[in-house]
């Protein structure tokens, strides 16, 4: 028989601050995004970004090790026993930066090495590293669920950081997909994303430390592009029915989802496209929060999903802040006061990944 798995308690670290000072300037309708000219760059001269601590992406040394040292401030006790998995996509960035302009080098080059790193600075044995995207800590999570109702692991930590370089301002400036204003998550006019520092950490265990069970997780792949979303959004829609599925949830008792909106024209119409194909005529109220803290990428998962066990503790959806014109009339423009049970956290990323959590409050 499959144990329960629950989340222990968990910690975030964006621009607007720890998981209280995120929830509370969400709820306000707050943004840490900062629009100016952060890079030479003649692709996109001008953006907003979301910046941890930082005026500028170059003036902290060992970032990640900073943010997940701010993130684990104050943090639970964590039992002996815990297995790390730590989750990310680019933390070498830096690394190739600094060797590039001949700076000092950080103290790690690789996911591999910031997860050795977060197992010796913890006391801890033993992890697994997982990189997937911009779903990376959702695929994490459910891995970790997965492993703790298999009853392989009693505690798990699933972790990470990814934050704001050159590499990958760059890059996604080339794609064309960041926007020269704030990011508008499933606006009507949205043009684009706004990335962000981030960092999330969450203890997830099968003891019943808090009011929040993991009931339901799910990993698909639809293989549609390199970067790509796909147009259907079939990958996400089958994500979230096998959650329901194995939470034993039905459609029309799903109360609220945390999408992954980031403000691209793609990503967003695909969403509306999957939870329209699932829900029809009721889809859940809906919000995105990426207009508050920028896209955080491997971390951003983690992050949603700790602000969405926070929903069902405080009864509140938050606002999808950047929103004026919403695509779809189901998407939260300011906070919802609703007795909570239920909801779904879900993100996509490039190469066709998906990747759905739920939640349930017991």
């Amino acid at each position: 028989m499959k144990r329960e798995v629950f989340i222990s308690y968990s910690n975030i670290i964006t621009g607007l601050g720890n998981l209280d000072e995120t929830w509370q300037a969400i709820l306000e309708r707050k943004s840490s995004i900062l629009k100016k000219k952060h890079f030479e760059n003649s692709l996109l001269e001008s953006t907003g970004l979301s910046l941890y601590k930082r005026n500028f992406v170059e003036e902290k040394e060992n970032f990640a090790h900073f943010l997940i040292i701010n993130c684990l401030n104050n943090f639970l006790e964590i039992p002996k026993n815990t297995y790390v998995i730590w989750t990310g996509i680019k933390n070498s960035a830096e690394f190739i930066e600094k060797s590039l302009y001949k700076t000092r080098l950080p103290q790690y080059s690789s996911e591999r090495d910031l997860l050795n790193w977060v197992i010796d600075y913890l006391g801890l044995k033993e992890g697994m590293e997982i990189s997937a995207a911009c779903a990376s800590s959702t695929v994490g999570i459910s891995l970790a669920s997965q492993l703790i109702a298999e009853g392989k692991f009693d505690n798990i930590l699933v972790i990470g950081c990814d934050f704001v370089t050159k590499f990958v301002y760059y890059g996604f400036a080339a794609l064309k997909a960041m926007t020269e204003e704030i990011c508008k998550p499933f606006d009507k006019k949205r043009k684009g994303l706004s990335l962000g520092d981030g960092a999330f950490a969450l203890l997830l265990s099968s003891e019943k430390r808090s009011k929040i069970r993991v009931s339901g997780w799910s990993i698909t792949n639809d293989a549609n592009h390199i970067t790509g979303p796909s147009r259907t959004g079939d990958g996400l829609a089958d994500s979230i029915k096998k959650v329901l599925k194995m939470s034993g949830l039905k459609e029309k008792e799903i109360q609220a989802i945390c999408a992954h909106g980031t403000g691209t024209l793609y990503n967003d119409a695909m969403e509306i496209k999957a939870f329209n194909s699932i829900f029809s005529e009721n889809v859940p109220i809906t919000f995105g929060i990426k207009g508050s803290i920028g896209h955080s990428l491997g971390a951003a998962g983690g992050i949603e999903i700790a602000l969405s066990a926070k929903c069902l503790l405080e009864d509140t959806i938050l606002p999808t802040v950047g929103c004026d014109d919403p695509e779809a009339n189901y998407i939260s423009l300011v906070p919802i006061n609703k007795k909570l049970k239920n909801i779904i956290s879900c993100n996509s990323g490039f190469g066709g990944i998906n990747a759905s959590v739920l939640l349930e409050k017991c």
